[in-house]
């Protein structure tokens, strides 16, 4: 969106009397993002229990594909504008283009934390610490190694398969 601004922008230099017509495309199309209503699509994470997953779109046009693995299984994602997107299409039904909005993740966690400091650290001596399942929303990652352990976090030994929610882009 901020390039497709930019352009727009730089093009207005070249041609003064289309420039209020420009914003208003601009603005045209972040209103329609802000219209969007919200995708909605529950979740089952097998033993684990069952939830539903709500987010925001990304794009102006798009749809949310949701796919499940058993393990081991393979992706093909790279960081490009740094998103997660799909280079090659999978067997799950993901394809190229698509933007990996959340997958599984596993992290060590206490029973029913409460976040209290004090009790979170004897719980860890303790080996209170339980394996626990969420979905990690790609948005939050700080950096290209958060997507990978949240992608690895799936092993064996904590679960039998992945789920992964995509974001397909569609034509504006």
């Amino acid at each position: 969106m901020a390039l497709h601004a930019t352009l727009l922008l730089a093009s207005a230099f070249h041609a003064p009397g289309r420039v209020a017509l420009q914003q208003t495309t601009v603005r045209s199309v972040i209103t329609r993002m802000q219209a969007r209503d919200p995708f909605v699509m529950p979740i089952d994470l097998g033993a684990s229990g069952k939830g539903q997953l709500k987010f925001k779109p990304s794009f102006v046009s798009s749809e949310a594909v949701l796919v499940k693995y058993a393990l081991p299984f393979e992706l093909s994602v790279e960081q490009q504008s740094g998103k997660p997107v799909v280079t090659k299409d999978g067997p799950g039904g993901e394809r190229v283009g698509d933007v990996l909005r959340y997958s599984t993740k596993w992290v060590q966690e206490l029973p029913n934390a409460r976040n209290d400091g004090v009790f979170d650290m004897l719980g860890s001596f303790g080996g209170l610490l339980k394996w626990k399942v969420n979905m990690f929303d790609m948005n939050k990652a700080q950096s290209w190694d958060d997507v990978v352990e949240a992608l690895t976090s799936n092993t064996p030994d904590r679960t039998d398969s992945v789920t992964l929610v995509f974001e397909r882009p569609g034509g504006d």
